[in-house]
């Protein structure tokens, strides 16, 4: 409830301001893939592939830039390595982000932006557990840095992107980090 809460918020927020700016705005949906992984001694090594959907305010700020919040639904997948479980407990891990990124939009050709801003994530199965006590392994909170590029044909686009984890993620008490990374391969539509 307090992310429906939170998305209508936010989603009215953008539209009030650009509304009484009078700036031009678009309003759009995307999906796409998360190849993403966990960085850290437990998780085994390479990209997996997840999924991201969601929605975007594009509002035009000056000639060549546009601030463009997100709502984003996103899955991180990765396998646990034996360095925390024996080959027999090995356990797949789907952990499931609200993610919040304020993209800076920089028109660097009439249909290519270049694309950089923070995201913050929300993890929304915070019961999520890797060891057999059940106790909480990963924090509720992510915060991260995204760069990458957009390409704008009439009412589509498409988007590529990175995104690296600033925080650590990990909720247990040993010292090892866990930190996200991912690359983002979206199509979206403007609706308005």
């Amino acid at each position: 409830m307090k992310l429906k809460l939170l998305a209508f918020c936010t989603l009215s927020l953008c539209t009030i301001t650009a509304t009484q700016a009078q700036l031009p705005f678009k309003i759009g949906v995307k999906i796409g893939a998360n190849l993403n992984k966990l960085d850290g001694q437990s998780f085994k090594d390479g990209f997996k592939v997840g999924y991201l959907v969601g929605g975007f305010v594009d509002l035009k700020v000056a000639k060549s830039i546009s601030l463009q919040p997100e709502l984003l639904f996103s899955q991180t997948t990765s396998t646990v390595s034996s360095s925390i479980l024996n080959a027999a407990q090995a356990k797949k891990l789907n952990l499931h982000y609200m993610s919040i990124p304020i993209i800076v939009n920089y028109k660097l050709l009439p249909m290519l932006k270049l694309q950089v801003g923070p995201q913050f994530g929300v993890l929304l199965n915070s019961n999520e557990s890797i060891l057999q006590s059940g106790a909480r392994s990963f924090k509720s909170g992510d915060f991260s840095a995204v760069v990458g590029a957009q390409v704008n044909i009439l009412k589509f686009n498409a988007g590529l992107r990175y995104v690296i984890g600033l925080t650590d993620i990990n909720d247990l008490t040993s010292q090892e980090k866990w930190k996200n990374q991912s690359i983002q391969l979206s199509v979206g539509y403007n609706i308005l």
